[in-house]
């Protein structure tokens, strides 16, 4: 039994040094990065650089906007023009979540091929993949 318990100190000693020694780090240049990106030039989009600001015009297809006991899902399927059809997530419904609706249209933000913030009329949010 004794054995045991140590083992078992020993795997949350070694993922604790796990995360305060690479995820912590990584996660917090990762957040650098995005603070100090600028807005994509055509030059940069056309050789298909993602370390910039995009900004697009996208179509609200639907919204999910649910709270259950312990679980919630809030997220928001938009469309282009063209073919594109993608799902964010959101950490909770507001403040431009709970105002979408079908066919509203919306500016979406990207950096290195995520939407990190939705906004409509000067409404911003940051979806759940923008840099904590």
């Amino acid at each position: 039994m004794g054995v045991l318990l140590i083992l078992l100190s020993l795997i949350s000693a070694a993922a604790c040094y796990l995360v305060f020694s690479w995820w912590l780090p990584s996660d917090s240049e990762r957040y650098q990065d995005y603070r100090a990106a600028e807005t994509c030039s055509s030059r940069v989009m056309d050789q298909g650089q993602t370390d910039c600001l995009s900004t697009w015009h996208l179509t609200v297809v639907k919204t999910v906007n649910k709270t259950s006991g312990k679980s919630s899902s809030y997220q928001a399927t938009l469309k282009d023009r063209d073919s594109w059809r993608g799902t964010v997530s959101f950490g909770d419904p507001g403040p431009l979540l709970e105002r979408l609706a079908p066919g509203g249209q919306v500016t979406a933000t990207t950096w290195r091929r995520d939407i990190v913030v939705l906004s409509k009329n000067g409404v911003r949010q940051n979806t759940s993949e923008a840099p904590p």
